[in-house]
């Protein structure tokens, strides 16, 4: 078969002040690799003009606004002429690359789900009930936490009679025996990526410009080995991925190796200082009163309060984050079902259907 020169693309948002920036880090890697680098530029802008269209192929709501922006650079992708992409997804979850096993031993806290009551403390001591009841069905969900500062009384008492969350882990009988270490990485597997990682973020966002993603650490074969691997070699010196590094660092460059994870997190514009006319109409107390989903005087305070960084000191970040829910799950009621929620120009609607 004949080799074809391979192309490496990467994201650089323009706006996004708190994203730290490594598109000069990945030119260089691609340069010592003789792998042509091409980055696309997303700004603001960008993510508000097509933030419609990606819920739309997202078919679920969002949290992370990075969905639209990995969205643009499959329709790149697409523009230069290739098919299928290879991505990272799946490295994490096998060598250990996310910090929950540091959370699982902090003083005081034996379990995940401790350190997310922590957090519903700040917002209602109520749900702390609520976690001791349901542990094991919520204790990886980031909308758990913070549900109760949006959802109507309606639907909460739904939530509480169903005894479910929105993405249930299925946990099994030997929970209780397993490594904790062990118990982070399956959780990873069976939430994060499956759920989320692979799913509304990778593969409706890339299949909506017609691109395949390719996994390569995601073969069966890979995972099994890494599953015998001792934790030891994952996370060494409170280094994450060590053995995967260590190996890196023979073919690239060491600050490549060996760099500090940033996650990959777009600012929540679509609610921010300058946001859509529809946004507004999407929260308002007709829209709101048609879903049933949330209550319109929590949405509307927090709303009002969203930009005061004092007003919810540490906790602010989750306020964006159920902000962004609330939008994503309005829009999509409008999108799927009644279309009476706001009035999208077509503009904003793109390409999709009315």
């Amino acid at each position: 078969k004949k080799d074809y020169p391979l192309t490496a693309y990467s994201i650089k948002l323009r706006n996004n002040y708190n994203q730290k920036d490594e598109s000069n880090l990945a030119s260089q890697t691609a340069k010592l690799l003789k792998i042509e680098h091409r980055v696309l530029n997303v700004s603001d802008q960008d993510i508000i003009n097509n933030y419609v269209k990606a819920i739309y192929f997202s078919e679920i709501p969002i949290l992370d606004h990075s969905n639209v922006s990995l969205m643009l650079l499959a329709e790149k992708v697409k523009e230069d002429g290739f098919q299928s992409v290879l991505t990272g997804e799946g490295a994490d979850e096998a060598f250990g690359g996310y910090p929950w096993d540091y959370y699982f031993n902090f003083p005081g806290g034996k379990h995940l789900a401790n350190l997310l009551s922590l957090f519903s403390n700040n917002f209602n001591r109520e749900l702390n009930k609520e976690y001791k009841n349901y542990s094991q069905n919520i204790l990886f969900s980031p909308l758990s936490s913070i549900r109760n500062l949006f959802y109507s009384k309606e639907y909460l008492e739904e939530l509480k009679n169903k005894k479910k969350n929105y993405y249930p882990v299925t946990i099994d009988s030997n929970w209780s025996k397993v490594d904790k270490f062990q118990k982070s990485l399956q959780l990873d597997y069976e939430w994060l990526l499956a759920g989320h990682l692979l799913l509304d973020k990778g593969d409706r966002m890339a299949m909506s410009a017609s691109i395949e993603s390719r996994y390569p650490f995601l073969d069966p074969r890979l995972v099994k080995y890494t599953d015998s691997l001792y934790k030891d070699w994952k996370i060494k010196n409170f280094k994450n991925k060590w053995i995967l590094r260590s190996l890196a660092e023979k073919y690239l460059p060491k600050e490549t190796a060996w760099r500090k994870k940033h996650l990959f997190r777009v600012e929540p514009v679509i609610h921010g200082k300058s946001y859509p006319k529809w946004v507004e109409e999407l929260l308002s107390p007709e829209s709101i009163k048609i879903t049933n989903l949330f209550d319109y005087k929590k949405v509307e305070r927090l709303f009002k309060e969203r930009l005061n960084p004092k007003t919810f000191s540490f906790n602010n970040s989750f306020i964006q984050v159920g902000l962004s829910g609330v939008i994503s799950t309005q829009l999509l009621y409008h999108l799927f079902s009644d279309k009476s929620l706001c009035h999208l120009k077509k503009s904003v609607r793109g390409s999709i259907p009315e």
